[in-house]
């Protein structure tokens, strides 16, 4: 992919578009009750799929995922409401933070890849702490963003 980033990035970027201007043109919210747990269930479940061996194997399960699966979730959750006000600012949390996570994490992930890279390490469990302190950090930070830059 290293020889066709900027094409390859760009076809992504139209295709995430297009999609999701269709969808908010067209969409109809329709209730379903705990969409959270059955999109947090579904994600978990596309998210954590294995390599599946064959290159245009796992190119097919990709673009079904992104193409068909991704969109129906993305449709699902939107639909949901939350069951309590528990739920509801936790879903309001996870709403006002997702745009700074988004942004804040980029930094924070090259700076674990290149520590991995650098120390040569090969399995996950030998980086748990690390990547839970990226995790929560990069929670952190998209929080302080929010609360610093974006909000104001």
């Amino acid at each position: 992919m290293a020889g066709i980033g900027f094409p390859g990035g760009l076809l992504r970027v139209c295709f995430s578009y297009s999609v999701e201007l269709l969808l908010s043109r067209t969409f109809k919210p329709f209730r379903i009750k705990a969409a959270f747990p059955i999109c947090a269930f579904l994600l978990f479940t596309l998210l954590t799929v294995p390599h599946l061996g064959k290159v245009w194997l796992n190119g097919l399960y990709d673009f079904l995922c992104v193409g068909v699966a991704f969109p129906i979730i993305l449709l699902m959750a939107a639909s949901g409401t939350p069951q309590n006000g528990a739920g509801e600012k936790f879903c309001r949390f996870l709403g006002d933070v997702s745009y700074p996570v988004y942004v804040a994490h980029y930094p924070i992930m090259y700076l674990y890849y290149h520590w991995v890279w650098n120390n040569g390490i090969s399995s996950f469990r030998e980086t748990l702490p690390q990547a839970l302190a990226v995790f929560f950090g990069s929670l952190a930070l998209a929080y302080l963003v929010l609360k610093v830059y974006d909000e104001p």
